[in-house]
């Protein structure tokens, strides 16, 4: 460990604890703030069937080949919605935070030129932005609309000149589609277009509209329902 003091074990250890305590509080605040986030948009008005029954979020493969820290750091929480899809799918609670798979996960979801989804993503940490001092933690919500779905790779030279984008189509795991909330970043405007790779497949969609907030916004109960009210009313449009 390379420091300009030189600490003794004891000051070693107590930071440990320290780091690792603010790390655990961090986490059960965080899972506090979307467990409630959720019970509120799932009794209010809105259409909406959550996709996502765990917070922790896919890793991009640059992530998982690059930062081994990401094996034990979970830097990303969110979850993704379908707008318009008549509720609950069905009864079974299931705990969000769950660590094993969930079934409900391999479950399919069909993509129409109509289909709308609602993704909220609290980005928690960049390695690289924190040492420049222009990290803030952030959370991000959008409505996305309009997907697409081009075939790459093998698929794209298989279809050679009848390749063309898919505006209707089945995803077999809806695991594929939340990899769209890991695309979710402040920096995003609406109309713009993300994109993300599923095995065969590219998908696109368009951010039809979109909110970020600092999380150190969220500091009162007003705040919190300031924000339950802009998804609202981003669900809505």
């Amino acid at each position: 460990m390379n420091t300009e003091e030189k600490l003794s074990h004891r000051e070693i250890s107590e930071r440990i604890v320290a780091g690792m305590g603010f790390v655990y509080d961090l986490f059960n605040e965080m899972s506090s703030f979307f467990r409630m986030l959720i019970d509120v948009l799932q009794s209010s008005d809105l259409d909406l069937l959550l996709l996502k029954k765990r917070l922790i979020l896919p890793k991009p493969r640059d992530r998982r080949l690059t930062s081994s820290a990401d094996e034990y750091v979970k830097r990303d929480m969110g979850f993704i919605a379908q707008i318009g899809v008549g509720g609950d799918e069905d009864d079974e609670s299931v705990d969000i935070l769950e660590n094993e798979d969930i079934e409900a996960d391999q479950k399919g979801i069909k993509i129409t030129p109509d289909s709308q989804f609602l993704a909220v993503r609290a980005i928690l940490y960049d390695p690289e932005a924190a040492k420049k001092d222009s990290f803030k933690p952030f959370v991000v919500a959008a409505v996305l609309t309009t997907l697409n779905r081009f075939p790459k790779g093998k698929a794209l030279k298989a279809a050679g000149d009848k390749a063309k984008k898919q505006k209707k189509f089945d995803l077999k795991n809806r695991r594929y589609i939340y990899r769209a909330i890991i695309q979710l970043d402040p920096s995003l405007k609406k109309g713009q277009e993300i994109s993300w790779g599923i095995p065969k497949y590219k998908i696109t969609a368009t951010v039809n509209s979109i909110v970020a907030n600092p999380l150190v916004e969220f500091d009162t109960e007003e705040k919190f329902n300031e924000f339950v009210e802009s998804l609202i009313n981003l669900a809505e449009i």
